[in-house]
């Protein structure tokens, strides 16, 4: 197009200057390639050019539709994944208004993980769970473009290189401090979860005591040692009770009896509970004997004087005590032994 410029004088008519519209022509971008993988919090810059006349072009940018730039410049400050997508550069004659667009910009962004943004489904920081139930799978995601690789660790060694952690019916190994890590190896970022803490309660195992032996004898009046009784609960301790004869005599893992008196005799057993699982295993029975006597020694019949003829006979005389352990017996005539029995038996008088 040519456009002539008329100037009037007075009575004369001449023409001065004509001008050719023209444009906008040849829109190119620089760099020229329309392809571009960015990484995240990188800038990057486009410049778009065209050719108008008789006056410069304007341009603007648009993304998906909407203007996003009104100069020939598309600066990227910080880079993020929401500045991913196609972008179209439109140069315009001021003069004429025609326009121009370049081809197709295309954006993509490698970005993530990012710190402690890991999810983790189920959401949860903290399993207690009875050794041998099932624990569900916990599966680990993040947002990478591209897509991120995973590892599950467990106090530093890889349990899992997928983003599943499968431990299934758990053990008392099982228990400990888990984490996932995330990895964008294309852009050389990893990201790591929070920890993932696993309590298993098991336990008692069994239950043990400080004696070398489950039977123990003793004088009245002497003093006893205290009496221990050990085993192993997780993650809480173990609580402790002992029964004598089937009544509770301590709620604690130490039997203290002092001084030994008589009514302590008897069938000691301590039981040991999970206070987690309310599991429970008891030692085996503790057989407490108290030595005391002899006491109470009665004759029976209680006849302490007896007048026969010779030849008649003599019923049986029967000495009785109180002892523990039981008593032994012997019978003195004037001093000498005439049997050891609880029984006297003389039969004819001689």
């Amino acid at each position: 197009m040519t456009l002539y410029h008329v100037l009037i004088t007075g009575l004369w008519i001449s023409c001065c200057y004509s001008q050719t519209i023209s444009g906008p022509l040849s829109v190119s971008l620089n760099p020229p390639n329309l392809d571009h993988v960015i990484w995240e919090r990188s800038t990057f810059t486009v410049q778009c050019t065209a050719i108008c006349s008789p006056n410069p072009c304007t341009f603007s940018w648009t993304k998906d539709g909407v203007e996003v730039s009104n100069t020939s410049h598309l600066f990227f400050g910080s880079m993020n994944k929401e500045k991913a997508g196609k972008y179209v550069c439109t140069a315009r004659n001021t003069v004429s208004g025609a326009t121009n667009i370049s081809g197709t910009l295309m954006i993509e962004v490698y970005y993530g993980p990012d710190n402690r943004q890991i999810t983790l489904n189920p959401s949860n920081l903290l399993y207690t769970i009875l050794e041998g139930q099932t624990l569900a799978n916990i599966t680990c995601s993040a947002d990478c473009n591209p897509v991120c690789s995973f590892i599950w660790r467990k106090s530093g060694i890889m349990v899992s290189n997928t983003g599943v952690l499968p431990l299934g019916s758990v053990t008392r190994n099982h228990a400990g401090s888990y984490e996932c890590t995330a990895n964008n190896e294309h852009i050389g970022r990893s990201a790591s979860s929070w920890p993932v803490v696993i309590k298993i309660i098991y336990g008692p195992d069994s239950a043990t005591l400080s004696l070398s032996a489950l039977f123990y004898s003793t004088t009245e009046g002497n003093t006893i040692s205290d009496i221990t009784c050990s085993a192993t609960c997780l993650p809480d301790k173990c609580s402790f009770s002992w029964t004598k004869s089937g009544t509770e005599v301590s709620n604690s893992s130490v039997l203290s009896l002092g001084y030994a008196q008589r009514n302590m005799a008897g069938n000691y057993v301590c039981t040991a509970k999970n206070p987690g699982s309310l599991y429970n295993i008891s030692t085996g029975t503790f057989v407490l004997e108290i030595a005391y006597g002899p006491e109470n020694i009665t004759l029976s019949p209680v006849i302490k004087s007896y007048t026969l003829n010779e030849g008649q006979i003599l019923n049986n005389i029967t000495c009785s005590a109180k002892c523990v352990p039981e008593c032994t017996f012997s019978w003195k005539r004037s001093y000498t032994v005439m049997m050891n029995n609880t029984v006297s038996w003389l039969g004819k008088e001689r």
